[in-house]
């Protein structure tokens, strides 16, 4: 009697798993909320520099979770001699970016783990021959990936089944 259960305790576990995967595969598809996507961009800059340029933009109302900052040096008409970016809020540094040498193109992942009032500056130099040059910046929020999907309705399903089998015991 006990295999019995331990053989149908598999079985509904594996039906859960099943539908854990079909759920984790249409939540990239339907739109729950009129909110923007998760992963959506934020904002993004595209600007010339002549001679050198200070950009600083604030955000106010980010909301907490995983974000993805990008900084590229478009070298047209030639690349900047110094591009660098910064994110911080009123109290620390949460992340920074400095483009040179090899990379024309960088990116840096950081976690907003509090409500506040935060604030990205760019600071391009142009480079000697034709002092202009041209630079992108975009914040975008990080999805959360579809397997963390499949792991928490997987976890839900095993306390589910744990939950059914003490009850039965009992």
């Amino acid at each position: 009697m006990k295999k019995n259960k331990n053989y149908r305790a598999l079985i509904v576990g594996r039906i859960v798993s099943v539908l854990a995967v079909v759920v984790a595969s249409l939540a990239g598809r339907v739109v729950l909320s009129a909110d923007p996507p998760i992963g959506s961009v934020v904002y993004e800059e595209l600007a010339f520099v002549n001679g050198m340029e200070t950009s600083i933009q604030s955000f106010s109302e980010l909301d907490t979770g995983l974000y993805s900052l990008t900084l590229t040096d478009f070298e047209f008409p030639e690349a900047l001699s110094f591009l660098g970016a910064n994110f911080s809020n009123s109290t620390e540094v949460v992340g920074s970016l400095l483009l040179g040498g090899q990379s024309n193109s960088e990116s840096l992942i950081f976690e907003i783990d509090q409500p506040d009032t935060y604030y990205l500056s760019v600071v391009g130099i142009a480079g000697r021959a034709y002092n202009l040059g041209m630079y992108g910046v975009e914040l975008a929020a990080v999805p959360l990936p579809p397997a963390a999907y499949l792991f928490f309705s997987g976890l839900v399903g095993v306390v589910l089944v744990g939950r059914r089998e003490r009850a039965r015991s009992q």
